[in-house]
């Protein structure tokens, strides 16, 4: 057979394989922070659109996640709500405690919320 006529190896098929797995390793198949909310028993609505990163420390529960500024907005039927620019707590089934972050406006008062606690379908 002459050597030109041989097929030419790909390498770059040898370097995708280990590539994709170093991405898998290194985090990109890394659950959001929504679906870490879901994964303790809460609504992905717990937390407001725009998250941009988050933390968590699965031994202990803390819990950061991350805006690129602060959010307000209004529930429907609702007291207006506000979110820093970080939201820490310790995150558990059913629980978030230890809340920094978040706050809503009562009358004419802004007052933190400092623990959500789920009892069935009711926050």
């Amino acid at each position: 057979m002459n050597p030109s006529s041989r097929p030419k190896p790909m390498p770059s098929l040898l370097f995708l394989g280990p590539f994709h797995f170093f991405l898998s390793v290194a985090g990109v198949d890394k659950p959001s922070a929504y679906d870490v909310l879901q994964e303790y028993d809460f609504p992905v609505g717990l937390l407001p659109k725009g998250i941009v990163g988050y933390e968590l420390d699965k031994t202990t529960g803390h819990f950061s996640a991350y805006l690129d500024g602060t959010c307000s907005f209004t529930l429907e039927n609702s007291y207006p709500l506000k979110y820093q620019s970080t939201i820490t707590g310790v995150i558990s089934k059913d629980r978030f405690s230890n809340l920094k972050g978040v706050s809503v406006k009562v009358l004419f008062p802004w007052l933190n919320i400092v623990e959500v606690v789920r009892d069935g379908n009711e926050l």
